[in-house]
């Protein structure tokens, strides 16, 4: 297990009392890293992420931050706490009264350092003192020096947090890069992302051939794919798709009531949400009629489409606007691709997907008519492929919560396909070594932009149909 962030949490909030010492620290960071140094801004200027140029191309840019500062407050955004009793929001605690500050400028702001996905935070409040911190620990990080460079004591403590940040390879990671010819409005971790969920819904799909050692995807949409044996070929291919049709922002919105045939194919999208009608799916026509008088909007107001459905969220908003997509000017997600193993699968065949920050996964997948079921490479050698039904099973009837959350959710009558992900548990006292069952998902189609590689090739997940009569009888 990765070691705990939250002593260095602590020691970076007393390192950096007010909000002007994070702004020091992000202007240190940018200084040492020089010409390696990107910086965008959001929010009017008031949003600030800093990355960094790949060390071997500097055309290249690394698509995870190395740092973040706001100065108008909160960076992300917090869900407020729900009292189950009454389903009233909880009011947040006041935070306890600080010393008081002389310096002047303070006020709200948020900084945070990074280790690719490892991150600790340091959140002010009005007066600029720091009031919380927050951190995310759960992959292998180098963030535990901060501690020991504190605790020298040869410098300012800003000056060393820089030093230990500043010397952090983001690159070593993982190998996804992006090229980043003019600013887009999605940023470069946007453009990252939609790269990378198309890209694995390339592999997933069967439009990658096993030969090809290299993915050039585009950032704006992802419709622009490249593929080859070399980064060249790649490169041409996806040069040609971008000529021939240029990407452009997906505006169409998407429900979890969408209507699907039994082949994935769209019949009807959903109804939006909107504010004087909550639960379209309550209705007895819950989708866009084709003689609707106007059309649907795209997106309402104030929603955000995740893929599945549309949630209210606030996030950044962007400082620039999208120019004339062209081959020169399209953001270009760079993937290198490994080879599938050459020794014979333990289900199925061997195919490949993406973590997080651009690694190869390989899983064996069986397709069934019903769906499929996929084995993860680290586990070929723990779970044997002749008894995984009857262990799947056996996990399922441990924990039957998720069918059971499934049986009273209110959009059961729209659900198509279930899934399901199990990790293996080593024997521990009178229990046996076993798959547990880890989490689930539902709805009207799968996307195979959640099939993380970092996850994937140490768990075992189970895709089921649910046909478009049964699901509606």
């Amino acid at each position: 297990m990765p070691e705990s962030l939250v002593p260095v949490a602590h020691a970076l909030r007393a390192s950096l009392p007010t909000s002007r010492h994070a702004e020091l620290l992000f202007d240190l960071l940018v200084d040492l890293l020089g010409d390696q140094a990107v910086v965008t801004t959001e929010n009017g200027r008031t949003l600030f992420k800093l990355f960094r140029r790949d060390v071997v191309d500097a055309g290249r840019v690394v698509p995870w931050p190395v740092a973040q500062l706001s100065t108008a407050g909160r960076i992300g955004w917090v869900s407020p706490t729900v009292d189950t009793r009454t389903g009233e929001v909880v009011p947040e605690r006041e935070a306890p009264a600080g010393r008081a500050r002389r310096l002047r400028g303070l006020g709200r702001a948020e900084v945070e350092v990074y280790d690719g996905t490892a991150r600790v935070s340091v959140l002010y409040g009005d007066d600029g003192t720091a009031t919380e911190t927050s951190l995310n620990d759960l992959v292998p990080n180098r963030l535990g020096e901060l501690l020991a460079a504190l605790a020298s004591r040869r410098a300012q403590s800003a000056e060393l947090v820089a030093d230990v940040i500043a010397a952090l390879d983001p690159g070593r990671h993982g190998p996804g890069r992006i090229t980043w010819p003019v600013p887009v409005p999605c940023g470069p971790v946007g453009a990252w992302l939609q790269g990378l969920a198309s890209a694995r819904r390339a592999l997933y799909d069967g439009r990658v051939p096993a030969t090809a050692r290299h993915l050039v995807v585009d950032g704006i949409a992802g419709s622009a794919l490249g593929w080859g044996r070399t980064l060249d070929e790649a490169t041409v291919a996806f040069e040609r798709a971008v000529e021939q049709a240029p990407p452009v922002p997906s505006r169409q919105h998407q429900t979890a009531w969408d209507d699907y045939d039994d082949d994935g194919t769209l019949l009807r999208r959903g109804r939006p949400v909107r504010e004087d009608d909550l639960a379209p799916w309550e209705s007895d026509h819950p989708w866009v009629r084709e003689d609707d008088a106007e059309p649907e909007p795209d997106a309402p107001p104030g929603l955000t489409d995740l893929g599945g459905g549309l949630v209210r969220l606030t996030g950044p908003t962007p400082d620039v606007e999208l120019p004339a997509i062209t081959v020169e000017s399209v953001p270009r997600v760079i993937l290198p691709l490994e080879g599938s193993p050459t020794v014979p699968a333990p289900l199925g065949r061997w195919e490949r997907t993406i973590g997080t920050c651009g690694a190869t996964g390989h899983v064996a997948r069986a397709v069934t008519p019903t769906g499929f079921v996929q084995l993860g490479e680290r586990l070929r050698w723990r779970v044997d492929p002749r008894t995984l039904d009857a262990a799947l099973e056996d996990a399922d009837q441990r924990d039957a919560s998720f069918d059971a959350l499934l049986a009273q959710s209110p959009m059961r009558r729209f659900v198509r396909f279930k899934t399901r992900s199990y990790q293996w548990a080593d024997a521990q006292g009178d229990r046996p070594a076993r798959l547990e069952r880890t989490r689930g998902s539902y709805g009207p189609r799968f996307d195979a932009a959640e099939l993380d590689g970092d996850v994937e090739v140490a768990s075992v997940r189970r895709l089921v149909r649910i046909p478009r009569d049964a699901a509606r009888g």
